[in-house]
């Protein structure tokens, strides 16, 4: 069956490695061989687009907390990335014909890297107030080496 061989083999040679290996360990356990086209969404469920929302939305929000996230395909995260405010205020009805041209335009763009999340600035507490006395005494020390004498608090009559 030349024919099949070829339309598989063409489908296949745009698919990285680890699709493959995905698409493979889906199969297991089932009674029938998938279709192509069964194969192709088993190797690269992020070819639905619904599908693909649902990751994105998952993968931006754990990336928003400093962590990578799952992604099945680095065109679902970029995409991700340029759609990133449609994400968290729309919803993917709303947003499907967008979504899936973008979507289409970055599989097009085929495999790449996904940069690591960028680190995040913590908010640490804010002390307010006068110093602690030992710092106080350390103040005064600086000063007087200095040849400068810390005022002296006014004496009450």
């Amino acid at each position: 069956m030349p024919g099949v061989r070829d339309e598989w083999g063409q489908a296949l040679a745009d698919l990285h490695p680890l699709e493959i290996e995905r698409g493979l360990r889906a199969t297991q356990g089932r009674a029938f061989v998938p279709t192509l086209g069964e194969f192709m969404l088993l190797c690269r469920p992020a070819l639905d687009p619904e599908t693909a929302w649902h990751e994105a939305v998952a993968g931006m929000s754990v990336r928003d907390h400093g962590h990578p996230g799952e992604w099945s395909h680095p065109a679902v995260y970029r995409a991700a990335t340029g759609f990133a405010w449609e994400l968290r205020t729309s919803s993917y009805p709303a947003q499907r014909k967008a979504w899936g041209l973008r979507l289409q335009r970055e599989f097009a763009r085929g495999w790449g890297e996904i940069p690591p999340p960028t680190l995040r600035i913590t908010e640490a507490p804010v002390r307010t107030g006068p110093p602690p006395d030992h710092i106080r005494t350390q103040i005064r020390a600086q000063l007087a080496s200095a040849g400068r004498f810390p005022k002296q608090p006014d004496a009450k009559p």
